[in-house]
């Protein structure tokens, strides 16, 4: 639901990006309210990529997250295709954990996440 907030709210030519737990990748059996939104937002080809990203990441959850970069404005050469990023390994571990957090991106992790994501834009 919060990704079609987010893309009822995006600019016909706008992207975003959300964050999210890996539950909305597969959670929800064919016809489903969490399936017909994936169905929903895949034949409207708003996905561009799926980012991977470690566990550990957030205070008091140890899940893996992902973060969905979704556009309404993908060129001809992107149409009917995702991307996948796996930056699963790519963060540092903190000194000392808060909670469960235990890992950080840093500044060198964005960079070669945005750079695969560039990258891959051709």
């Amino acid at each position: 639901m919060f990704v079609l907030n987010g893309l009822s709210k995006l600019a016909p030519n706008g992207k975003m990006a959300i964050i999210q737990n890996g539950s909305p990748l597969f959670s929800g059996d064919a016809g489903s309210g969490s399936s017909e939104i994936r169905k929903y937002i895949l034949e409207n080809d708003w996905l561009d990529c799926i980012v991977q990203l470690s566990t550990d990441m957030f205070m008091n959850t140890g899940i893996s997250t992902y973060i969905w970069i979704c556009t309404k404005n993908k060129p001809a050469y992107k149409e009917g295709k995702v991307r996948f990023i796996d930056a699963s390994h790519c963060y540092e571990a903190r000194r000392k954990s808060i909670g469960t957090k235990r890992n950080d991106i840093t500044d060198r992790c964005r960079e070669l996440i945005v750079k695969a994501y560039v990258i891959t834009m051709c």
